[in-house]
């Protein structure tokens, strides 16, 4: 069996592309090699995963969050019923409920019947005390009253103060009731500043 005559030079160009494959695959290989030890510290460079910072997630931050939000709800609902002088449209039915919904309405009574309203609004530095996830939280807080004043409300005076000192601790308690935290429970220590 005689084979097909090769054209001429065909059998030069397969020997030269033989040998030019392992010269040309070296030459990528040095270039390669050469650009990528040039280019070390440039900020393309990752670190290693055990050169990363290991975060720490705290699993009670959204629970933490929103008690501290309610707490906030809760003072700005107050602040709105005690400065109009009623609980009408305060909204403290969404952010109190039992111990701390009813002695709050027990002292918005309490400036209707002297004909008082407060004027401007406490300093909050809430900072949570303690929780356990969805179920109970403790707020404890240093609330300065210096301008959040009992005025009469017919001519804007001061009513009398109790006493000088304004920044009272306290501390608050929260449950999460039907899927949303609500402050339950109400403690303003007169007696003890802060």
């Amino acid at each position: 069996m005689t084979t097909a005559p090769q054209p001429i030079g065909a059998l030069e160009r397969r020997r030269s592309a033989s040998t030019l494959i392992p010269v040309t695959v070296g030459a990528i290989l040095l270039v390669t090699a050469g650009c990528s030890s040039s280019n070390e510290g440039t900020s393309t460079d990752k670190p290693s995963a055990s050169a990363m910072p290991s975060v720490s997630v705290d699993p009670l931050k959204g629970d933490k969050d929103a008690v501290l939000a309610v707490y906030r709800r809760m003072w700005a609902a107050q602040v709105k019923a005690y400065s109009s002088g009623t609980l009408k449209g305060a909204g403290l039915e969404k952010v109190a409920a039992d111990k701390a919904l009813s002695k709050i309405k027990v002292t918005a009574l309490y400036y209707q019947d002297h004909g008082s309203v407060m004027k401007g609004e406490p300093e909050l530095d809430p900072k949570i005390a303690s929780i356990t996830r969805g179920k109970r939280a403790e707020i404890t807080d240093c609330i300065d009253s210096t301008h959040f004043i009992q005025v009469n409300k017919k001519t804007g005076k001061p009513v009398g103060l109790v006493d000088d000192n304004r920044r009272h601790t306290s501390t608050f308690n929260a449950w999460k009731l039907n899927g949303r935290w609500m402050i339950t429970d109400v403690d303003i220590d007169r007696d003890r500043t802060c």
